[in-house]
């Protein structure tokens, strides 16, 4: 599964910046996350990868939820102001 993050910034040479993307695939009893920027239609370099065991994916669920919970605070207390 990829998810679209962003786009890189274009470059001189190219008219559009390249597809920043988060591929995730379920290995075993891992989860695999791999940051990787989308070449063309059917090519993605891979940046980094980050293994999970299954077990811990609930903990991280719930870390992602309260950094952007609290992301979201600080966005709209600075807007209030």
């Amino acid at each position: 599964m990829d998810i679209m993050i962003g786009r890189e910034s274009p470059q001189p040479c190219q008219q559009i910046g390249r597809t920043r993307l988060l591929r995730i695939q379920r290995v075993d009893g891992l989860i695999r996350l791999a940051a990787g920027v989308r070449l063309d239609l059917n090519a993605v370099r891979i940046l980094g990868t980050l293994t999970i065991p299954l077990r811990h994916v609930e903990a991280l669920q719930r870390a992602l939820g309260e950094i952007a919970t609290a992301e979201a605070s600080a966005a709209s207390a600075a807007a209030d102001r």
